[in-house]
């Protein structure tokens, strides 16, 4: 069955959500985007696994003061699926917002997303960094 015109509304919904609340330092709304066993890759070498992991990770940016402000953009957003789980890719944009914007990396999320109680979350997430 083809994903539903609702779900593909409700996963670009997701995917906002999980913008506005990283570049927001929201951590408990990050934390909701995620299923409790989600994986987290950012080759070469950086992989979170589980909620507490990932939990960690967001605590770490949100208490670092150093940490830039940013502002993360997709577009070209790619959805398939069935009304349980969804593959979606896109590309992003990472825009740094501290000494005036500028673009700090591009390259192409790539999602696989779960419904859990009705409500789409990432169970698994790959950023892959253009070069």
């Amino acid at each position: 069955m083809a994903i539903s015109s609702e779900d593909r509304m409700a996963i670009m919904d997701l995917l906002s959500r999980y913008n506005h609340a990283i570049d927001g330092g929201d951590t408990e709304a990050w934390l909701d985007c995620f299923t409790e066993d989600a994986v987290y890759e950012f080759p070469p070498d950086r992989r979170w696994e589980g909620i507490e992991q990932l939990r960690e990770v967001a605590e770490s940016r949100a208490a670092n003061p150093d940490q830039p402000a940013s502002r993360h953009w997709l577009n070209n957003v790619l959805i398939e699926g069935d009304d349980q789980e969804a593959r979606v890719t896109s590309y992003v944009m990472l825009l740094r917002l501290s000494d005036g914007p500028r673009i700090n990396h591009t390259g192409m999320y790539r999602h696989t997303l779960r419904k859990v109680d009705g409500a789409w979350k990432f169970a698994h997430r790959r950023m892959d960094q253009d070069r």
